[in-house]
């Protein structure tokens, strides 16, 4: 459960770094910082408050500007990718491997027809948050729950559109 946060101000500040780019309108960001908690802050509860958690996963956000990173290796939204070509080439830049989420946008019109369109990508860290590593081969967020569908691999030839 998350715990609520008294001042609007503070999920400002959140949204303004950490944006909900999937639902609309904006209010639903309640939901959006539940499910990051449960799905990737509550390992280190014994270590970390909910704000302290929040606080630590925008600082490391800051610190891999993850835009930048893709910029470097001429990846840039607009265009489709082999997903084993976004896992290799982000490995290689940041020494660690990503967790990449795609889905296929149901009930919306679709730039690449039969191309999955890449949600998200995770970079991971251990518990304490001081050390980058290799995000887990199997994923650790249920994605039925919140009706996601994780249909990237690591390999392959699968292409994915980044937008």
């Amino acid at each position: 459960m998350l715990q609520s946060i008294s001042k609007p101000d503070e999920f400002n500040a959140r949204d303004s770094v950490w944006p909900d780019l999937r639902s609309s309108p904006i209010p639903s960001h309640q939901r959006f910082w539940e499910y990051e908690w449960v799905n990737h802050g509550s390992c280190s509860e014994n270590l970390y408050s909910q704000p302290q958690y929040f606080a630590l996963a925008i600082a490391l956000k800051n610190q891999l500007n993850l835009l930048d990173v893709l910029r470097k290796i001429q990846i840039y939204p607009g265009n489709v990718y082999a997903i084993a070509h976004l896992n290799s080439s982000i490995t290689t830049a940041i020494g660690k491997v990503p967790d990449l989420t795609c889905s296929y946008r149901q009930n919306q019109v679709q730039p690449y027809p039969g191309v999955m369109q890449l949600q998200e990508i995770a970079i991971c860290y251990d518990q304490t948050g001081s050390r980058m590593i290799n995000c887990p081969a199997d994923k650790f967020v249920e994605y039925k729950k919140y009706k996601r569908s994780s249909a990237c691999t690591r390999s392959g030839n699968r292409m994915a559109y980044f937008a």
